[in-house]
């Protein structure tokens, strides 16, 4: 099962595009749908996890965001 994100609205006065390039190129291999998770995580979701104390929890975002994206799809986007 997928669900369906809109992604224009997700972003819209959110985050900069050529932040999301940045980070989509950087750790995502291009993914930017990966990369506004990761962004929208890292700067609304909070946890007292050891994994915040080192590198700021940037690794466990970045898995967070992979897995978001094997579960959430941008609207009109059709896997399979």
């Amino acid at each position: 099962m997928s669900y369906i994100l809109d992604y224009e609205k997700m972003t819209e006065g959110q985050f900069e595009p050529s932040r999301i390039k940045y980070y989509a190129d950087e750790f995502f291999d291009g993914d930017e749908l990966a990369s506004v998770f990761y962004l929208w995580l890292f700067n609304n979701f909070s946890t007292c996890q050891k994994e915040v104390t080192e590198d700021l929890g940037r690794p466990m975002y970045k898995k967070l965001a992979m897995t978001l994206t094997r579960i959430i799809k941008k609207e009109g986007v059709h896997n399979g």
